[in-house]
């Protein structure tokens, strides 16, 4: 019998996860946290604002903040098995963030990383005391990040996209985030129809670039919130002007309000 497999721990700034089977990460294009993803095995194709490919099994997918992802599964469901480490942190707290974390890449995994995320999935097994899971937890990831710092990245030029439309859109998009954007704006710029922008976009991103724009803002947003901007000031600043139309996208996206302070920041 087909069986997916789930299982956390967590504090108050780090998750981890190990799973096997189907995955829940539908609508999560963009958010907040920083993510490291251990591909350990499956058929999947990995999409993010500057690399476009298939992955191959012992692969560490490093994804900064605010930066759009998918995972497209190519193969059957209950073999896509991975670990997923997501955290919030600043420069401050995690250094190597400044160095390793600016963009999306890939590593190829080696043996400390390896034994690294063992000793994640064996604490999923244990019933330890959440203070003992979260000592564990940031020991792991501390670790993480200097191994990273330390690693070769495989973003060759076979991973990354050439130098397409998408790309350029999505430069133009970052520079001009907390301004007025319309496809129609960011077509003449290019010097394109917008008709030619909408849809190579969405063949090359896989989603649509009006979803695209909303979804970075309000990720963008929520990171805001969560580090203590007034909403009403976020709202302005991510290139919403109008606060109710803010309000209703945030709370859709993220099952609260951006008043709240009652959910998870995950």
């Amino acid at each position: 019998m087909k069986t997916s497999v789930a299982k956390y721990i967590k504090n108050d700034h780090i998750t981890f996860k190990y799973a096997k089977g189907n995955s829940d990460r539908s609508g999560q294009e963009f958010h907040p946290y920083h993510e490291i993803l251990y591909f350990i095995g499956g058929e999947a194709h990995f999409i993010s604002e500057n690399i476009h490919t298939p992955l191959e099994p012992n692969t560490l997918i490093i994804i900064p903040n605010e930066t759009y992802h998918q995972f497209l599964i190519t193969g059957p469901q209950e073999d896509y098995h991975r670990c997923v480490l997501q955290f919030f942190g600043t420069e401050e707290l995690y250094p190597l963030i400044s160095d390793g974390m600016k963009e999306v890449c890939l590593i190829k995994m080696n043996s400390h990383f390896r034994y690294l995320f063992k000793k994640l999935i064996d604490l999923t097994e244990k019933h330890e005391s959440q203070i003992t899971n979260s000592v564990v937890l940031q020991s792991v990831l501390s670790l993480l990040l200097n191994e990273i710092g330390e690693s070769n990245f495989l973003q060759t030029e076979s991973h990354a996209i050439p130098d397409s439309l998408s790309e350029k859109s999505i430069a133009y998009i970052g520079n001009h985030i907390g301004n007025s954007l319309s496809i129609e704006k960011i077509a003449k710029e290019l010097n394109v129809s917008p008709s030619c922008l909408a849809h190579t976009f969405k063949e090359q991103m896989n989603i649509s670039i009006h979803q695209f724009i909303l979804k970075k803002r309000l990720a963008m947003a929520h990171h805001k919130i969560l580090v203590g901007d007034p909403p009403t000031k976020v709202a302005i600043e991510c290139g919403f002007n109008d606060y109710s139309g803010f309000y209703k996208q945030y709370k859709k996206m993220f099952g609260k309000t951006p008043s709240s302070k009652k959910c998870s920041r995950f």
